[in-house]
């Protein structure tokens, strides 16, 4: 029973995987979400209240299944922050300042298909310190 001990979606993709391998090796492989995983780190910017951008190192991590062609952008804008050949995995890390959400996005190299994107969500937050000093009733100092 490897269907019970793996399940029916994760034996299925593997499954997948290696058909694809078998019955068309030189041939470009299609990629699905399940294949490829993208991480960026941190997860959100925050800016202080009043502060137009937000400014933060980011880190953007990727993995494939399969050896891979891929550029990575941010959706905003035109150029391409790195790219990769023949790779099963990259990280790429730069400095950012931005005043909105940023989305990553990983694409194929040749047909600039999106392959997978995240969106890091910007907030405002007053960052002054709001806890009160407490003092006991009885203390003078």
């Amino acid at each position: 029973m490897a269907s019970d001990a793996v399940g029916f979606p994760v034996a299925f993709s593997i499954l997948w995987v290696i058909a694809l391998l078998v019955y068309s090796p030189s041939q470009a492989l299609a990629v699905s979400e399940d294949a490829v995983t993208l991480r960026v780190l941190p997860k959100l910017c925050v800016k202080p209240m009043g502060d137009r951008m937000c400014a933060m190192q980011m880190t953007m991590t990727w993995i494939a299944v399969l050896e891979m062609d891929v550029c990575l952008k941010f959706k905003e804008d035109a150029e391409l922050l790195h790219c990769w050949q023949a790779q099963r995995q990259g990280e790429f890390s730069i400095a950012v300042e931005r005043e909105g959400n940023i989305t990553v996005q990983l694409l194929n190299h040749q047909s600039r298909e999106v392959l997978i994107e995240l969106q890091i969500n910007v907030i405002e937050r007053d960052l002054r310190d709001t806890r009160r000093r407490r003092r006991h009733v009885w203390s003078i100092l």
